[in-house]
């Protein structure tokens, strides 16, 4: 829900192995966008609040414990978040 003048937010999920040991990096490359560059094994997606993940098929999330995965098919696959 937005406060009175405040802009829509845009949140990008980028998989990007981490340097250290944290399992995301938060930055916000413009005033109405957060991108999220999270390790594709490690990043908690309950911390989302998010029921669904629907990502490309290229990015490979099967190794992630709080994902399992649900249907796939030719360009997308879609996993619960446990």
């Amino acid at each position: 829900r937005l406060k009175k003048g405040g802009l829509p937010q845009h949140l990008i999920f980028v998989p990007a192995m981490q340097d250290d040991s944290t399992p995301y990096r938060l930055t916000s490359p413009f005033p109405d966008v957060v991108k999220v560059e999270f390790d594709p094994a490690k990043f908690d997606f309950k911390l989302t609040a998010a029921q669904r993940v629907l990502a490309d098929r290229n990015i490979d999330l099967s190794h992630n414990p709080s994902l399992r995965l649900l249907t796939n098919d030719v360009a997308l696959n879609l996993y619960e978040v446990m």
